[in-house]
């Protein structure tokens, strides 16, 4: 079934609140995500947004069989420059952050121009450890429009997102700015809010949940799609996260971690291959020794190399 990836990057420094030094992410773990979705992926479309295609290992574009899309070169239907968020003197405005508001807008069009259909689009730092091109065959069947993860009952994170198509991110994408140009809320510049607002506001008929754990609300069709995505809670329990929090870290107000901590002891993680000999992450339950596969993982200390197949 045709399928793409559609990533997006700005800039090519980010800030390393840890250590308050900067990192090209393209060197760090921007090629090794793509590596690792290519090896799982191997003919599936992969396109990434950019505002430069100059990055560090250029050659990969070509290597991994990957297009790129300039920013300049694309006509959103909303200009999201043009709410005045992203001032220079203001460092909250990262160009992570600028990219996540953007993101939406760069995306429909870029789909609407290569006619793209189940389409995925994950984070940066995000681990596929399956072929998106077979999901879609089941997704497809599942969401009418768009699905995501959740990172807790106010946040939806782009940890995965599946899209059908061009037509399916209208409507999302118009309520999307509406709640983006609110600037009495003063969550309305935080994307995650923003994403969950709309899947409120328009229901799951437009924006549905993926599986992000196997029992409780966030748990629908897990059975069926083989396994969860993670939206950043197990990666920051396996890896930590880029602002210093170390391995075994769970943060109380993610989903994932509320239904660990209610059942203690219960759950704990291992390593398995598959016949190709590409490493994934399991999930075990210690009640019933089930292995339950983790589809991705959101690395969030950048740490990728560690978590690759």
């Amino acid at each position: 079934m045709k399928s793409a990836h559609v990533l997006f990057q700005i800039g090519n420094k980010v800030l390393n609140k840890t250590t308050n030094t900067y990192y090209n992410p393209w060197e760090n773990h921007i090629w090794t995500a793509i590596e690792q979705a290519r090896k799982w992926s191997p003919s599936t479309e992969i396109y990434v947004i950019l505002d430069d295609e100059n990055v560090y290992g250029k050659e990969n574009f070509e290597r991994l069989n990957v297009k790129w899309e300039r920013i300049s070169d694309l006509v959103p239907r909303y200009d999201a420059e043009s709410l005045g968020y992203w001032r220079d003197e203001d460092p909250s405005w990262t160009p992570i952050a600028r990219a996540q508001l953007m993101k939406p807008f760069y995306m429909e069009q870029v789909i609407k121009k290569h006619d793209l259909k189940n389409i995925f689009s994950y984070d940066n730092d995000v681990m596929i450890y399956c072929d998106l091109g077979e999901m879609a065959e089941k997704m497809t069947r599942l969401y009418n429009r768009m699905a995501l993860t959740a990172e807790s009952e106010t946040m939806l994170i782009c940890a995965m997102m599946y899209i059908k198509d061009y037509a399916s991110m209208l409507q999302v994408n118009d309520k999307f700015w509406e709640f983006m140009c609110n600037k009495d809320d003063q969550w309305s510049s935080y994307d995650m809010y923003l994403w969950k607002k709309v899947q409120v506001s328009l229901g799951d008929p437009y924006i549905a949940m993926l599986p992000i754990w196997m029992e409780g609300d966030y748990a629908k069709f897990w059975s069926y799609l083989g396994g969860i995505f993670d939206p950043i809670s197990i990666g920051q329990l396996l890896g930590g996260s880029s602002n210093g929090h170390p391995p075994g870290t769970l943060f109380s107000n993610h989903i994932i971690a509320k239904m660990m901590l209610a059942n203690k002891g219960r759950w704990n993680f291992g390593v398995e291959s598959d016949k190709e000999g590409r490493r994934y992450f399991v999930i075990i339950d210690r009640n019933t020794g089930e292995k339950i596969k983790a589809l991705s993982l959101h690395i969030h200390s950048k740490n990728l190399k560690n978590f690759k197949s």
